[in-house]
């Protein structure tokens, strides 16, 4: 079991660099980057439509998931939403994971990344200890803030 653990991460590794040299010329590549990234504990499921595209990202047994999703019409920003762990795994490191996963893929390709969340409450003060700042306030839900983090 410590083999099938230490190989996973040194594969993790080796797609970190690769998604590093990379350059951004599509959204398909991102969509891409995303998926080598975290196809080791994850499930993810990718749509383009219209308006942009998303990867849904599940950790394989279903105890977790997010979104990552961008426009079509703004190459410079990927957003984050849907966060979600089941009770049982909170404080076990899976948000944290599918968090950095898609913040690696940000800084990657040098774009910033946005979300919203309620001010008052934990997961505000989490983001922000994981590097985004206030943007502005949401003005579809009161006690709502944009946060972003710049590449």
């Amino acid at each position: 079991m410590y083999e099938a653990l230490r190989l996973e991460e040194l594969n993790y590794q080796i797609t970190i660099k690769m998604i590093k040299s990379e350059k951004l010329t599509n959204w398909q590549e991102l969509s891409n980057a995303l998926l080598r990234i975290v196809s080791h504990r994850f499930i993810c499921h990718s749509s383009d439509s219209d308006w942009g595209g998303s990867v849904l990202v599940m950790e394989k047994s279903g105890k977790a998931f997010a979104r990552t999703y961008w426009f079509n019409d703004d190459t410079g920003t990927i957003y984050f939403d849907w966060l979600s762990v089941d009770e049982s795994e909170r404080g076990n490191g899976i948000a944290t994971e599918l968090l950095n996963a898609h913040i690696e893929v940000a800084k990657s390709f040098q774009i910033e990344t946005m979300l919203w969340v309620k001010k008052d409450t934990w997961m505000y003060e989490w983001y922000k200890r994981k590097g985004y700042q206030d943007y502005k306030d949401y003005e579809k839900e009161s006690n709502a803030i944009w946060m972003r983090m710049l590449p």
